[in-house]
């Protein structure tokens, strides 16, 4: 009663090809082969694994993962259901019983995973690790993978209230709209913190779709929008990072310690996921300047940072191993910091509303921060961008937060040593 199955490529191409079903059985009395209506790239196809057949894909990345995973089910099943018929009718099926009996098989699997919209986005998630993301050269980091946890929870917890199914079929416009205002009226998010929600659940219809399910044509429609506003973050001046690092905190060590690696990424431009990195392995020493050297977190791009001033004494300090907080600590502790600063304890212009600059002030705005200052400072464009590790000169200039006033008095500054220099003498008005 035995069957020999196998899973083959229908032809050798280097464009999409379709995964056959390759079967024998009854003495190969009953042979052939059926589509299983999946499509894969050949290069992507491993044939062997070590001595014997494996005929799967390469895993590179979560749709392998799972496509794998797919062809697992499959197997099992389609062999589960040939012994059972032959246990029932005392013979074997025919060619085209059989062939009824895959179709059971795949369409069931395909129905099972339809309606288990969170079954689906968790083995995603599960599989992220050992997905690749092709503009790192880097597996999935671990906050884009907490993020799509939180993405997860917040679906959950919108669909219990909601009363709605969780079938990714039936996610329509409606739906869209009911999700975005729960996220946006009731857990009170920034419009650009529901767009990040709305984009994972994006992601994971796409991938949905990929794996044969069926999807919502609503996913696709440009009402289906991800929510996004520019926003006006601040940097902080050279004067109130000075004011920042004078403060006496040396009886609140919990405070103190958050001030010294704000500081510090406000001298080096450093993201805060990339503080884990610095050590003294990765400091070399050319001439008689220090550099950091490492390889960034989110970009996977190798960066050289100059380290001078309060940079170079904050590690000296520490002894070149930086204090560890999560961000969220990080963010909540250095509000009270900048609290304590007259500097910042002032109203600014921020998404059209007048807020206070101490309450703005984050992690990342040491990083805006230190790309600002440095370009007031007449240091060149690329070369800002070569410490910082930006691409494009267009997404650099989006990281300079200077108002008009700073761009004209910067400017002035430029035209007058301009003018000195070549002793042309202006006339008094």
């Amino acid at each position: 009663m035995r069957i020999n199955f196998s899973y083959i490529l229908n032809r050798k191409t280097d464009k999409l090809t379709s995964v056959l079903i390759k079967y024998s059985f009854d003495n190969q009395a009953v042979k052939g082969k059926k589509s299983t209506g999946l499509l894969v790239e050949s290069k992507d196809w491993e044939p062997e694994k070590g001595k014997r057949s494996y005929q799967r894909l390469k895993v590179r990345d979560a749709k392998s993962l799972l496509i794998n995973q797919s062809l697992d089910k499959w197997e099992s099943g389609i062999k589960e259901m040939f012994h059972s018929f032959v246990k029932d009718n005392k013979r074997f099926p025919t060619k085209f019983e059989f062939h009824d009996l895959i179709d059971k098989v795949i369409k069931g699997n395909m129905d099972e995973k339809k309606s288990d919209m969170f079954t689906f986005i968790k083995e995603f998630i599960d599989c992220s690790e050992n997905r690749f993301n092709p503009e790192t050269n880097r597996n999935v980091s671990a906050s884009t993978i907490q993020v799509y946890n939180r993405t997860l929870e917040l679906l959950k917890e919108f669909f219990k209230k909601s009363k709605l199914e969780p079938y990714f079929e039936s996610f329509d416009l409606t739906a869209y709209v009911k999700f975005r205002d729960f996220l946006y009226e009731d857990k009170e998010m920034s419009l650009n913190t529901v767009g990040k929600h709305i984009k994972d659940l994006k992601r994971f219809a796409n991938e949905a779709f990929e794996h044969g399910i069926e999807v919502n044509r609503a996913f696709s429609s440009k009402k289906f929008s991800v929510p996004k506003e520019s926003t006006d973050k601040v940097y902080v001046t050279a004067e109130e990072i000075t004011a920042i690092y004078n403060l006496d905190l040396v009886q609140n060590l919990r405070l103190d310690r958050i001030r010294d690696l704000f500081v510090f990424e406000c001298y080096t431009g450093l993201r805060y996921s990339d503080l884990a990195s610095v050590c003294l392995e990765n400091i070399s020493t050319v001439g008689e300047n220090k550099m950091l050297n490492i390889i960034q977190e989110k970009t996977n791009k190798p960066i050289t940072v100059p380290l001078y001033g309060p940079a170079l004494d904050i590690l000296q300090k520490y002894n070149y191993e930086l204090p560890k907080i999560s961000n969220q600590k990080y963010n909540q502790y250095l509000k009270e910091i900048c609290k304590m600063v007259p500097l910042l304890k002032r109203e600014v212009l921020s998404n059209g509303k007048k807020q206070m600059k101490c309450e703005l002030i984050s992690t990342h705005s040491a990083r805006r921060s230190f790309a600002s200052n440095a370009y007031l400072k007449g240091v060149p464009t690329y070369t800002i961008m070569a410490i910082t590790g930006h691409k494009t000169e267009s997404s650099f200039m989006r990281y300079l937060r200077l108002s008009p006033q700073e761009h004209a008095k910067n400017f002035m500054e430029h035209v007058s040593s301009s003018v000195k220099v070549i002793g042309i003498q202006t006339k008094a008005v």
